[in-house]
């Protein structure tokens, strides 16, 4: 059975940089993982991404080197298991935040006893090049469950949020959270001492319960200082800023 990559480094101490995908394009994907992100997040929230290319989007990330992963639109039980079954090795899971929340969540990202997601399928042990007798029992290690911190109320309750067991990772959507703390459009360099603040207590927290701390950076200072802060799992922009960024500066080098 292949090993979550990504998860093996981040258990050895290391962080992992990846990227988002908000593409319908498995050649988007390609050409991200040949850039070198250890990892894709299929965005099944916010992109424009839904049925048979979800599975297309993931098979060609894992086909290029990369480990897939994918967000679904909500806490929705559903969403949560279609999307494992799918082949992600890890599933984001958008506004989450309350311990109750959390719990709902973990019941469908593993199976029992620690929780309800179903057995069955085949698409799911063949992403991790295996069968189901092999990928059922170890599943629940292979696969991150990442929740999304996004609101004041979750960052107050982080704490009560890492300690439900089948959490893996407390992912902060730093947009959302500047939006709800009233700082948007984000800022990093003029971001006030209670943001930042907001920002480095979630690794710390994550750390107590032996969990991990991912985050999403567009811009490279902000990267570093999460890293500095000890997040572990750190997104890099996505396909569709990395275009029109790359897009911009090509057609300024042929300004007229």
């Amino acid at each position: 059975m292949r090993e979550n990559a990504v998860l093996k480094k981040m258990r050895e101490g290391g962080v992992s940089v990846g990227s988002w995908l908000g593409l319908d394009s498995s050649l988007s994907a390609e050409i991200l993982a040949m850039a070198g992100f250890e990892w894709l997040l299929v965005d099944g929230e916010h992109g424009p991404i839904t049925g048979d290319s979800i599975v297309a989007l993931m098979t060609a990330t894992r086909a290029a080197g990369a480990t897939p992963f994918f967000r679904v639109v909500w806490n929705d039980s559903a969403l949560i298991q279609q999307a494992l079954d799918f082949g992600a090795y890890g599933v984001l899971v958008p506004v989450v935040n309350s311990a109750a929340d959390a719990h709902e969540a973990a019941a469908d990202a593993k199976y029992p006893p620690k929780g309800r997601r179903s057995l069955g399928g085949f698409r799911a042990p063949l992403a991790f090049g295996t069968d189901m007798t092999t990928y059922g029992p170890r599943a629940n290690d292979q696969t991150l469950l990442m929740v999304q911190i996004e609101t004041v109320e979750a960052v107050e309750n982080a704490d009560s949020i890492a300690a439900v067991e089948g959490v893996d990772l407390l992912f902060v959507g730093p947009g959302d959270l500047s939006l709800a703390m009233g700082e948007w459009p984000l800022d990093w360099a003029q971001a006030s001492a209670r943001y930042k603040e907001a920002l480095a207590s979630i690794p710390r927290i994550a750390k107590k319960h032996g969990k991990f701390a991912g985050v999403l950076c567009y811009d490279p200072t902000f990267a570093k200082d999460c890293i500095a802060f000890g997040y572990q799992f750190v997104g890099y922009h996505a396909d569709t800023a990395l275009l029109l960024k790359a897009a911009r500066a090509a057609r300024a080098e042929v300004d007229a």
